[in-house]
């Protein structure tokens, strides 16, 4: 599969594995959305290119509800699983099947001086219209850690008919800001 067609197969697969997400009312208790994709409905168009998902852990007693970090992790794994296959054995005729699940702690190198860092998680799907195929990437959810976010930074959206939550554009927008602010020189040091 040459770079093209990855990242065609990507969008396609992406755009299942955040309908598959929606569709799991624990997730989306759980999960606030953003990025490029949430930016694309949003917006109603589809200029931006995203080959992940990225998504915030909603401030909560989630932190309480497990002791660790990789109680929490092996807990996203079996919810974010569960969901995948459900919403792929539904589809009929099935082109995916769910190979593996990895929730990937950050590396403690990579750890955020305010604790601003959480999950990767990597997603492992055999394409059943590709039997023969080799070198299928995986793809990409970017779980951040829990922050607290007033009730402007949040919006309801329907995604494949199940309600959502994401950032708005206004919260999208200062994000956006806060990093290239925050790449500058003079912050840096």
């Amino acid at each position: 599969m040459g770079p093209e067609e990855q990242t065609r197969w990507k969008t396609e697969a992406l755009d299942l594995v955040f309908a598959a997400l929606a569709s799991s009312a624990e997730l989306t208790k759980l999960l606030v959305f953003k990025g490029a994709r949430v930016l694309n409905l949003l917006l109603v168009a589809h200029s931006r290119q995203s080959l992940d998902i990225d998504s915030n852990i909603i401030a909560g007693d989630f932190q309480e509800r497990f002791e660790g970090r990789e109680a929490q992790a092996a807990f996203l794994r079996k919810m974010i699983e569960q969901a995948l296959r459900k919403y792929f054995d539904r589809i009929d005729p099935q082109r995916y099947v769910v190979n593996r699940v990895t929730v990937k702690l950050r590396p403690r190198r990579n750890e955020h001086p305010r604790g601003w860092n959480a999950f990767d998680v990597i997603i492992g799907l055999h394409d059943l219209t590709r039997k023969s195929q080799r070198g299928i990437p995986s793809l990409k959810l970017d779980i951040a850690a829990p922050e607290e976010l007033c009730a402007d930074s949040l919006t309801s959206l329907l995604l494949d008919g199940n309600a959502i939550q994401v950032y708005t554009l206004q919260r999208m927008a200062g994000e956006k800001l806060r990093a290239f602010l925050s790449s500058l020189p003079r912050y840096r040091k």
